[in-house]
């Protein structure tokens, strides 16, 4: 059997542009997604959801791209 580990996780940027929301942390600014594989030679996945949305609205979409660039066994 062959394991692979992807970890995504997304942050809040700050940004000054007229279109951002404001964060729950009082600052407006965007949530960039950012998958990488565990040992593996670094990302995966990355990028901004299109449109300001958070980052929760689809994580589906950046998880099946880390795991559709894994190397073949």
């Amino acid at each position: 059997m062959t394991v692979a580990t992807v970890d995504m996780d997304c942050d809040r940027v700050e940004s000054h542009k007229q279109s951002a929301f404001w964060a729950y942390t009082g600052v407006k600014g965007y949530q960039p997604e950012v998958a990488v594989w565990g040992g593996g030679p670094g990302r995966a996945c990355d990028g901004v959801p299109h449109g300001n949305v958070p980052a929760d609205k689809d994580p589906l979409s950046c998880t099946q791209a880390a795991f559709a660039q894994l190397p073949r066994p």
